[in-house]
């Protein structure tokens, strides 16, 4: 069953959620107290901590038990879930409901506390299937969506890749170049990239076109860009050698470019 965050259903002083199910929930303090089964409470109640130090044949133990005793905050929520009227102090709220173990009826859950607690699940179980319902349905159209800007993406890379090639069958072919090659503005190649990379947007199922930024540095003697590809995002440099020639190899001539990807991994 998928989650959704449900809140809670109330009938002070009790309330019901997914967490602690039915419950008293003291707001001064923050704390929920859910029933105490009877044999637990029994337990609790009659702990002799002198006693326990000792095994059944009355031999001292080497480690005895440890024990947390419960506050009186704790007891006063148990007479309220057994339908006892609460006390101001933790050995009033002990010593009633030891009297109620003690009664011909025993302690017991009385039925208009029961019946509350039904009503209380079936009410925050009714609320959670609405929401989880509004969820899926905005589930399903996210991916519908997602799946809409797929296929655009999928026809925007396609038409691009036709453009290039013909671009590229269109255009005459470059001479090389002789003697010193020209300082590269960086001005003329700032500005957005689309990338054309099909393994990376189908691989990672990117929502949009693949897009790099470029822009001068402040002192335009390089490039500072930003790119998220949707599986990866980042940073990247491009420089030329004269902005830093000690990092470029020995077979990179002036002007060519150099980009440095700073990159982190995304879910």
């Amino acid at each position: 069953m998928s989650y959704v965050s449900t809140p809670p259903v109330s009938s002070p002083p009790f309330s019901f959620d997914s967490r602690s199910g039915f419950h008293i929930y003291d707001k001064d303090r923050h704390q929920v107290y859910k029933r105490c089964e009877p044999k637990k409470l029994h337990d609790l109640l009659t702990y002799d901590e002198e006693a326990a130090k000792y095994t059944k044949a009355g031999k001292l133990r080497k480690n005895p038990p440890s024990h947390t005793g419960e506050t009186q905050h704790f007891y006063v929520a148990q007479l309220t879930h057994y339908g006892l009227k609460p006390t101001k102090s933790k050995q009033a709220a002990k010593s009633t409901l030891l009297a109620a173990y003690d009664s011909k009826e025993g302690l017991l859950v009385p039925k208009h506390i029961l019946q509350l607690e039904e009503d209380l699940e079936s009410e925050f179980r009714a609320k959670q299937a609405v929401l989880l319902e509004k969820k899926k349905i905005k589930e399903e159209e996210q991916r519908e969506q997602e799946e809409k800007q797929r296929q655009k993406r999928k026809r925007d890379e396609d038409t691009l890749s036709a453009e290039v090639e013909e671009a590229s069958k269109s255009s005459p072919s470059r001479k090389k170049q002789k003697g010193k090659p020209k300082q590269l503005d960086i001005h003329k190649i700032s500005g957005s990239y689309t990338i054309i990379a099909k393994q990376v947007s189908d691989g990672w199922n990117c929502q949009g076109p693949l897009k790099l930024t470029l822009a001068p540095s402040s002192t335009a003697r390089h490039l500072w860009g930003s790119f998220d590809f949707g599986g990866v995002a980042g940073l990247v440099i491009v420089m030329t050698m004269k902005s830093n020639p000690t990092r470029i190899p020995n077979n990179v001539g002036a002007g060519d470019v150099i980009a440095a990807f700073r990159s982190s991994q995304t879910s």
